[in-house]
């Protein structure tokens, strides 16, 4: 609030008036004007700041992050992913429109970031802290920003996120995304470590090590998600990835009876033998590479 402090002095009616009606119209996206002391204050909400002009005076922005909560940032820009996820559902899609969304998604997400480091007094608790940048890291990757998404699950491991499996591992997904395929390994063999079912894990150790060129752990780690894996859908997401691997090791009989698998979600009988095949394959690969 130094902002808006320095901007009206000691008048302390003005401000709590201005900064209600910053709040209100930051989330009702109407412009509005007050007026006070003969003076008129108007008021222009846009995507990440909400802009003020009062007569005779050039207009100024105030970043929302200045005076709206974290909850009402991550609000808002839900809203928006909704309606940048149906845009992508459309059977004509406006490519511009999108792009717009995403933007405006990002440049809320950057408020958050601000808010984390500039009034961090204002959470209740560190874990606090840690759930919030989850949050927003999800939101990153849903508009496929991994390198935006990163810092935040980041600190969210570092400040007592609840699922701490799941930050670890998303943070590992954004290192390689990044380039730190060699960091992710780290990252996910702590978290395999402790939770060795976690086959999102398994999976993501897969990448990473598909990453830096050693194709036969990598096939090792995916068919460990394979294995540990319960839920039919999750399998079939696993199918299919273990058959794309393949399908890029040349290995085509392989990779189509997985990928049929995937899209059918349907038991097949020579699948028991094909994975012996296959996790045979890698441990020959992986013994090369150690």
């Amino acid at each position: 609030m130094s902002f808006l402090n320095k901007l009206f002095g000691k008048d302390k009616k003005l401000k709590k008036q201005l900064i209600s009606l910053l709040k209100q119209n930051a989330n009702e996206k109407i412009p509005t004007s007050i007026r006070y002391q003969d003076k008129t204050y108007y008021i222009t909400p846009r995507v990440d700041s909400i802009e003020l002009k009062a007569d005779g005076e050039q207009s100024i922005s105030i970043a929302k992050s200045g005076f709206m909560d974290i909850k009402t940032i991550i609000a808002e820009a839900g809203q928006l992913l909704e309606e940048y996820n149906k845009g992508w559902n459309e059977e004509k899609q406006d490519i511009d429109r999108l792009n717009n969304f995403r933007k405006d998604i990002a440049s809320l997400i950057r408020e958050c970031n601000i808010i984390f480091n500039d009034r961090a007094e204002e959470f209740k608790s560190v874990e606090e802290i840690g759930e919030y940048n989850f949050k927003v890291g999800i939101l990153a990757l849903d508009i496929d920003c991994p390198k935006l998404a990163g810092p935040f699950f980041m600190c969210a491991a570092g400040n007592g996120c609840e699922d701490k499996d799941r930050c670890q591992t998303l943070m590992a997904h954004c290192m390689i995304e990044d380039g730190g395929a060699y960091e992710a390994i780290e990252t996910l063999q702590i978290v395999i470590t402790r939770n060795p079912e976690y086959t999102l894990a398994w999976n993501h150790l897969g990448r990473a090590y598909a990453a830096v060129g050693k194709v036969g752990k990598a096939g090792k780690c995916i068919l460990k998600a394979v294995s540990l894996e319960k839920n039919l859908t999750d399998l079939c997401d696993y199918y299919s990835i273990l058959g794309e691997f393949l399908k890029q090791l040349n290995k085509e009989d392989w990779a189509n009876h997985f990928i049929e698998l995937s899209e059918k979600e349907e038991p097949n009988e020579n699948t028991p033998q094909i994975l012996e095949e296959i996790t045979t394959y890698f441990e020959e690969l992986s013994s090369k590479e150690e």
